[in-house]
């Protein structure tokens, strides 16, 4: 078996005792050489794949608890049945017992008195090292001169995760179709102490990739968690061919235990994390887990954030995904990029119309309006004069109070001030006795919106309609503009800022908040005292609308 360079904290070379009184071999002093034997959780072969069995060549260090100790001596199985020997060996002297600990797999270039390896289980390039570089196992046991024979039973230190895909229904189960998975949102780091057999997880999180074949079972060895409560669910995602499938599963991940599963591609039904409970088993002990049902759908992050993308059907994609790899319908299906985690309590309307929709926030991938446009002339002062005369339950937009604009500058409501202006803009009765707030003829935002809705419907009730975003939201934006920029981007639209902004320059981005009869607040997204308020005939920007979900 290829064993793989590891990265240590200390790079000082050991010096393998050779001549230390430990492994002495004169004539004066009769010694006994030690005999080392090792098996694997009562398993006296090993093949690398299933780690239950030793392979012909595999090599482990061995030490002692001397005051002139052994220490990191290699050991080399000579068959497949655990017996071990080292071209320097150990010789016990005196006649007490003595206590050894071993470790797999060797290395010999680390002090063992700081014998911390650092570990990693995916390589640059982000695919998996494979398990010989990473079981680490370790062991104890005891020998003296009158009886030195080594019998070391090694346990494995690390958690394993195995998966068995198939599709039930569908005659590509008989072939040997390539496939491959990934889990997501792993620790793909940590340490392994030669000395006491502790792997401690790291704090990086990433994914790992399994190329295998359908119909087979495969796995991927990970770092144990402390406790069961720290366990998170893991993203699995599945291609076969031109196809993706989804689900979560949470195991609890302890040393020594193997979590296996069946994944049944036939099944759409299902595709809810899995929330498991497992009893520590020592060894490859299979913990066979209930069959994941998974769904053909895009659900790829287990934790929303900033920045994520929003598909049609409201499931989401982690913004790290490698959009590249998907197929380009579902790319298709992306509609947005989140911009807020979180309920909404300040739109009154939003909860009452989509109360469901609780999620978070999401801004669409391109402008509305490709050239720049004003928003709407006023015909009988502003909008909330119109709206005190409804039995509308909601917000009202911000209004002048002695020449300062209210608070709600400072609230998501951009649902609530989009619905308003859309039905103060169809009241055909207040038409035709002039007192509608707004000309139907120069209303550009309703217009807008109105076409946006047209060619990009939606068709859940788990995303709202798309609306025009308050003041509020546009400064959130501003404020994760980056990553909600380099997520947009990503997925092939395009998120300007005016970088050069001032009040009498041209564009910037409207929102859904009025100041008075003249003005509406917008934003260049570049500062944060960019909460101006802008004419609305004298200045032209852009409508970037977004949903809530």
């Amino acid at each position: 078996m290829k064993m793989k360079k590891i990265l240590l904290t200390s790079a000082v070379a050991v010096a393998l005792l050779s001549g230390c009184n430990n492994d002495y071999d004169g004539q004066d002093i009769a010694g006994s050489k030690l005999i080392v034997s090792a098996s694997i959780d009562q398993v006296n072969t090993r093949v690398s794949d299933d780690g239950i069995a030793w392979t012909v060549g595999d090599a482990i260090g061995v030490s002692d608890n001397l005051s002139n100790p052994n220490l990191n001596i290699k050991y080399v199985a000579g068959s497949v049945t655990g017996e071990f020997s080292s071209t320097t060996g150990i010789y016990i002297l005196g006649n007490d017992e003595v206590e050894y600990t071993a470790y797999y797999p060797y290395t010999g270039n680390e002090n063992i008195s700081t014998g911390v390896l650092d570990f990693k289980i995916v390589d640059e390039a982000g695919k998996y090292v494979g398990h010989n570089a990473i079981d680490f196992m370790y062991a104890k046991a005891t020998a003296s001169r009158s009886n030195p024979n080594v019998a070391f039973k090694f346990k494995h230190q690390m958690s394993k995760v195995s998966l068995n895909i198939a599709n039930g229904g569908a005659a590509e189960t008989k072939t040997e179709t390539s496939i491959s998975y990934t889990l997501q949102g792993v620790i793909i780091d940590g340490t392994f102490d030669t000395a006491t057999g502790e792997v401690k997880p790291g704090s990086t999180k990433g994914s790992v990739k399994v190329e295998t074949t359908l119909g087979t079972t495969s796995s991927i060895i990970l770092p144990p968690v402390v406790a069961e409560s720290e366990a998170e669910p893991i993203q699995l995602v599945i291609e076969v061919g031109d196809k993706i499938y989804a689900g979560s599963l949470k195991p609890a991940l302890d040393s020594s235990q193997e979590y296996q599963y069946t994944v049944d591609l036939s099944k759409t039904e299902s595709g809810e994390k899995l929330q498991i409970d497992s009893p520590t088993i020592d060894g490859w002990t299979p913990n066979v887990e209930e069959n994941i049902g998974v769904e053909e759908e895009v659900n790829y992050n287990p934790t929303l954030e900033i920045g994520d993308f929003l598909c049609k059907d409201g499931t989401t994609i982690d913004k790290d995904y490698e959009l590249g790899e998907l197929e380009q319908e579902i790319k298709n299906n992306i509609i947005a990029v989140v911009y807020y985690v979180g309920s909404i309590v300040d739109d009154i309307a939003l909860q009452r119309d989509y109360s469901m929709c609780n999620k978070g926030l999401a801004v669409a991938l391109n402008n509305a309006n490709s050239e720049l446009s004003s928003f709407a002339t006023a015909k009988d002062g502003i909008v909330n004069n119109w709206l005190a005369t409804q039995s509308y339950v909601g917000n009202y937009l911000g209004t002048m109070d002695g020449g300062t604009p209210v608070p709600t500058v400072q609230m998501i409501q951009g649902y609530n001030n989009t619905t308003v202006f859309y039905l103060s803009s169809k009241d055909e009765d207040l038409v035709d006795i002039g007192k509608t707030a707004w000309s139907k003829q120069s209303d550009n935002m309703i217009a807008a919106l109105t076409q946006y809705r047209e060619d990009n419907p939606i068709s859940t009730i788990e995303i709202t309609d798309w609306y025009l975003p308050s003041w509020k939201e546009l400064d959130i934006i501003r404020e994760n503009y980056d990553i909600v920029s380099a997520s947009i981007i990503k997925a092939g639209g395009e998120l300007q800022k005016n970088e050069n902004y001032e009040q009498s320059m041209d564009w910037f981005y409207w929102s859904s908040l009025e100041r008075n009869a003249s003005n509406v607040w917008g934003s260049p997204l570049t500062s944060s005292t960019s909460n101006q308020f802008l004419g609305r005939n004298s200045k032209k920007g852009y409508f970037r609308f977004a949903v809530a979900f």
